[in-house]
């Protein structure tokens, strides 16, 4: 009897022991099961995290798709939100907990950099204009139409004065500044004020030439020109309307792309840290979670077996049965972890895919940028640069001459300004071809520039970009900061000389040429806008070629 109990005892003890371990394997098996699936999860959201590395490049060259890439960064919110909860079950008796609030915070702060980047694209967007596809920025447009619009008042002057009848529209001829852009729908008060204050010297200038235009027809020039000549007044500050619009147009743009420029560096960086966060958070689960769980089911494993040797030896049947339940539930634990293995096998192999995927990208992305500056480089040269001579181009010479007028207004100090006209030019591309032509003009342009100092410009005027349209592609204009007329005058003389006494080579001909310059400094008088010092330079010009040629006038 005492045998019988003992040896019931003994049995009850297996199988408690048996079915303890059983649920101490199951327990094991569903942390791996759990640390595989936050594996899984992570993969996921370290693909979300590349996928999302690109959007600022893509909002960099798009127009559209604002709500595409807004959809990228609520998923990729969502990753970080819920990552905790994925591993709440296997975060208890692990210290897991200061990696994941690394990786969350990390991640919070890229994500928080990423929508940062929105608010800048639409500012830009805003400052910019859809032309043909393209995203162009406003100051650009603005600048052509103070062209035209400087082309029109002078072409409308012109007429005038040689009492000739406008013989145009006058209203559908005149660039309205109204369909420039909508100035009524910017989101810049700026922008919107500037419009407001030169809407009635446009309109009013407009009405004048309408008035003008009348009186020439009616047989009263007199009057025609009094008309003309009490607006002038109106068109300077048009001008200088029209200039500070350019102007404030270029700042705000350059301003916002340095801002977005600045935040997408701050983003990849921000990106490069939470990608280190995700791997290191992959280790530890795999070294430390993953390794502790297959060692628990190792080790439970090899004591069921011991309980089922035991068993067997006792002979009876309920340790055959607790052996047989045993051994099911074993095969079954073997063929889950099997399984378990297979997939972290797979996960490994993907992880490993994605990492060769990530260097790739972070190669290209690199080379993408150096790429990138060094096209910035080149367009900025040919923003301001004459494609054929390398001069500066007549856009930066106004942008400049602007400058240096307030600054020497400012602070009292002299300016003066060189207009040079090749003497006969057309002779050379009619006798020569322009391939000559081209190799004097870049002969003079290397001559000006040995020559000048340092804080001299020297810019080539182009026909299409000329705002009277006298200014032909032969012209070339120095500015000289703190030079007054005296020293401008010296210096053109020594330039006339040198260019007399030179000789042009070109397809074994030899070719001589003169020119004619005309120099002028700037007024002590603070109303003088500076285009009217280009003005004055230009009519010396013009009266050192109406008095023979290859001379200088002052």
């Amino acid at each position: 009897m005492i045998a019988f109990l003992s040896v019931s005892l003994f049995l009850g003890f297996l199988a408690f022991y048996a079915l303890s371990a059983m649920d101490a394997n199951k327990k094991a098996m569903e942390v791996t099961i759990d640390a595989v699936y936050f594996l899984g999860r992570v993969n996921e959201m370290r693909m979300n995290i590349v996928k999302a590395g690109k959007i600022p490049e893509q909002l960099e060259v798009s127009v559209h798709g604002f709500e595409d890439i807004q959809h990228e960064l609520m998923d990729l919110e969502d990753d970080f939100n819920e990552i905790g909860d994925k591993i709440e079950k296997i975060a208890r008796p692990y210290a897991v907990k200061e990696h994941i609030d690394k990786l969350l915070e990390d991640g919070q702060s890229f994500y928080d950099s990423l929508v940062a980047l929105m608010p800048i694209k639409e500012r830009i967007v805003s400052l910019s204009e859809i032309r043909e596809g393209q995203l162009l920025p406003l100051f650009e447009t603005f600048r052509e139409r103070e062209l035209e619009h400087q082309k029109f008042v002078n072409k409308i002057a012109a007429k005038i004065r040689k009492q000739e009848r406008v013989d145009f529209d006058v209203q559908s001829t005149a660039p309205d500044h109204f369909t420039w852009y909508g100035q009524n729908d910017s989101p810049d008060p700026v922008l919107r004020k500037m419009f407001a204050d030169i809407g009635p010297l446009h309109e009013h200038l407009h009405d004048a030439v309408a008035l003008a235009d009348q009186y020439v027809s009616d047989q009263n020039p007199e009057e025609a020109k009094r008309i003309m000549d009490d607006v002038f007044g109106d068109v300077k500050q048009l001008e200088d309307g029209l200039s500070a619009l350019s102007s404030y147009a270029y700042d705000r743009y350059f301003n916002e792309m340095s801002a977005y420029q600045s935040q997408k560096e701050k983003a990849f960086f921000l990106l490069e840290k939470v990608m280190e966060r995700v791997t290191e958070l992959k280790k530890f689960v795999e070294d430390s979670i993953l390794s502790d769980a297959r060692g628990n089911m190792h080790a439970i494993s090899r004591q069921n077996r011991i309980i089922l040797a035991v068993a067997a030896t006792m002979g009876v049947l309920l340790s055959l049965c607790i052996a047989f339940i045993t051994v099911r539930k074993t095969e079954n634990a073997f063929n889950l972890s099997k399984k378990i293995n297979h997939d972290l096998k797979n996960s490994l192999e993907q992880q490993r895919q994605l990492n060769e995927d990530l260097a790739q990208e972070i190669t290209r992305r690199k080379q993408a940028e150096k790429e990138l500056q060094r096209v910035n480089v080149e367009l900025e040269e040919m923003a301001v640069t004459d494609g054929l001579t390398g001069l500066y181009n007549h856009r930066y010479m106004n942008q400049f001459l602007h400058m240096e007028h307030n600054r020497a207004i400012r602070h009292h100090h002299e300016l003066s300004v060189i207009m040079m006209d090749i003497d006969f030019f057309k002779n050379v591309n009619d006798s020569y071809g322009h391939g000559c032509g081209d190799v004097v003009l870049c002969g003079i342009a290397e001559m000006l520039t040995s020559r000048l100092r340092s804080t001299d410009i020297i810019a080539r005027f182009d026909a299409d970009q000329a705002v009277v349209a006298r200014y032909g592609g032969e012209e070339i204009a120095v500015i000289l900061p703190e030079t007054d007329v005296e020293g401008a005058g010296d210096l053109a003389e020594d330039l006339r000389k040198m260019i007399e006494h030179n000789t042009f080579h070109c397809e074994e001909v030899a070719i001589k040429i003169t020119v004619s310059i005309g120099v002028a400094a700037s007024s002590k008088d603070k109303k003088e806008t500076w285009s009217e010092l280009l003005g004055r330079a230009d009519a010396a010009l013009y009266r050192a070629k109406n008095q023979g040629r290859n001379r200088v006038e002052s």
